[in-house]
């Protein structure tokens, strides 16, 4: 006894002295890094990757149980205790291992000190051997056998080392499955004669603990992009409200439980949005090296990111080169001050013009209607007789669909109003082609006149 006592506090200063010499100003991981996809209209999307608030998993753990405290057991439990012939035995208590498995849910906001952490123990079974010796030809053995829930809140507390947190809270534990027995031992005549007896006095059905103890999220997998593997090692001390109180007695346990979680956690995603760069002229290949991408931990193959600057690359069209001119009609003007020519019967094109194609009535449709044909006619006329221009065609659409649908809708309109020029004699290397997907709205996509602007190919001449 003396022992155990000399240990929990050699455990307890020490715990004492490392909460102490870390540094007070902890805050939970960030976790953050980039990754790039590349679009089929050669945007590049963006994507933040951080550390979820939210895990949740299993645990398990091995715990060892120092027995603290008086425990009497009555000699005859057949008898009352009034009777003369009965008495009460102190019985010595003897420290036991066992082991448990549960749930285990944790929050842990990014950039924040603080935390918190709920544990569910699904079953844990608890033993307690006593034994008192009246003669070495008469023992006896008392085993308390049950089984026990536990549900355990926690505070967390994030240290300066990352990973690294304490925690302290409840355990309220609920004893069911009771099988105890006290097993008396006689030797008779060389003989061995073993009684079970079943004692009037059961173990308290509810308990509360207090705990303490320290974590260490140490192993990181990434899968999918999108979700989060932890294992973490852990350590905690349990002490708490009587065990046994029958006869008089006082019996409870000191807990020191090691044991290891395993959490997932969802990754938060913030996405960003590079936009396709048409003036872009890709340097010599030696010069052009996509820098190496950090990768924080395990990461599964198949997973790697794509390069950032696979975005850059122009998308030219191959044939000839012609020449003719245009005169102008009606000009509209947009918000920004950018002069916008909304398919007229008669246009003239001016450089500093964008142009804007409208008329798509379904998000679905993607065809050239007469009128974007007689603009395109025009535009046409402009480009072969100034040789020095370049035209630059943008597909958008509506918010109508998902984001490789409108996708796709943005590309063939523009692709329609390429082939449409290089139909009319425009060489193909001075046309530049992307999709803007439903990125870059200029109408109200919740009323169907704003989808109807926003279903729409822009053009720019580029000297």
């Amino acid at each position: 006894m003396i022992f155990n006592e000399m240990m929990k506090k050699r455990f307890v200063v020490v715990l004492s002295v490392f909460l102490i010499a870390t540094r007070a100003y902890a805050q939970a991981p960030y976790g953050s890094f980039l990754d790039y996809k590349v679009l089929p209209n050669l945007d590049t999307l963006i994507l933040n990757r951080s550390y979820g608030d939210w895990w949740f998993g299993a645990y398990t753990n091995l715990s060892y149980n120092i027995n603290i405290g008086k425990l009497l057991i009555p000699e005859r439990p057949y008898l009352p205790l009034s009777d003369s012939l009965n008495r009460l035995l102190l019985h010595e208590s003897k420290d036991g291992v066992n082991v448990l498995f549960g749930l285990t849910g944790e929050y842990s906001p990014k950039g924040s000190h603080w935390g918190g952490m709920l544990r569910f123990a699904i079953l844990e079974n608890r033993f307690v051997r006593s034994y008192s010796e009246l003669s070495k030809e008469h023992t006896y053995a008392l085993l308390l056998d049950f089984k026990s829930l536990v549900l355990s809140p926690s505070v967390r507390y994030n240290f300066s080392i990352e990973g690294l947190h304490a925690f302290g809270g409840l355990d309220l534990e609920y004893f069911f499955g009771d099988k105890s027995r006290l097993q008396e031992v006689e030797y008779k005549d060389g003989s061995r004669i073993v009684t079970d007896w079943v004692l009037s006095a059961n173990p308290k059905r509810l308990r509360l603990n207090l705990h303490l103890g320290a974590g260490w999220d140490l192993l990181f997998l990434d899968i999918s992009k999108t979700v989060r593997v932890r294992a973490k090692p852990f350590l905690s001390l349990h002490y708490g409200t009587v065990v046994f109180s029958g006869y008089s007695s006082n019996l409870n346990t000191f807990h020191i439980k090691g044991g290891f979680s395993l959490l997932f956690g969802p990754d938060e995603i913030q996405s960003d949005y590079k936009k396709y760069d048409s003036t872009y002229v890709k340097p010599p290949e030696a010069i052009v090296q996509t820098p190496p991408t950090t990768k924080r931990g395990i990461m599964f193959s198949g997973f790697e990111r794509t390069p950032l600057f696979a975005s850059l690359e122009l998308s030219v069209v191959p044939t000839s080169e012609v020449y003719a001119e245009a005169s102008l009609t009606k000009e509209d003007e947009i918000s920004a001050g950018i002069k916008i020519v909304e398919t007229p019967e008669k246009i003239t094109i001016n450089p500093n013009q964008k142009i804007v194609l409208q008329g798509y009535t379904r998000s679905d449709i993607v065809s050239l209607t007469p009128s974007m044909r007689n603009t395109l006619d025009v535009l046409a006329e402009f480009l072969l007789v100034n040789p020095d221009y370049i035209v630059v065609v943008e597909g958008h659409s509506d918010n109508q669909g998902t984001l490789e649908q409108n996708t796709e809708r943005g590309r063939l309109r523009a692709q329609a109003v390429v082939n449409y020029l290089i139909s009319r004699k425009v060489n193909p290397s001075r046309i530049r082609s992307a999709s803007r997907s439903s990125f870059y709205p200029i109408a109200d996509n919740t009323t169907e006149e704003g989808r109807r602007k926003n279903r729409r190919v822009e053009i720019f001449l580029v000297k």
